[in-house]
């Protein structure tokens, strides 16, 4: 995604500041989130004290937070793979191998 003097192209820090934008946000989101689930953890919220008691409740707590832990990680790990794939030159190198690879099997075929 760069030209020949290894300058981004325009198409290229587009994408990369969609990529960004878009973790921060998720980032931002999950821990807004995070924050709220931490604020009202004490609690059964009164629409739910009938049907969930205290330790079901922390547990669905801790599961939340773990899951947004997680899902912060997998947020970041999902950025820096793409932009990892998308900035890197495996795609064209792939690109090049996989068309390489029909040429070579129909010489084989003919071959025989």
């Amino acid at each position: 995604m760069t030209d020949y003097d290894g300058n981004m192209s325009p198409f290229a820090i587009v994408a990369l500041v969609l990529i960004l934008a878009r973790a921060i946000t998720e980032l931002w989101l999950s821990r807004l989130n995070e924050r709220h689930v931490r604020a009202h953890a004490d609690e059964v919220p009164s629409a739910f004290r009938e049907m969930v008691d205290e330790a079901t409740y922390r547990r669905s707590v801790d599961y939340t937070l773990a899951k947004s832990r997680f899902g912060e990680v997998v947020t970041v790990f999902d950025a820096a793979l793409l932009i990892g794939v998308l900035f890197s030159g495996v795609l064209p190198s792939a690109d090049f191998w996989l068309m390489l690879a029909p040429a070579s099997s129909k010489a084989d075929i003919a071959s025989v």
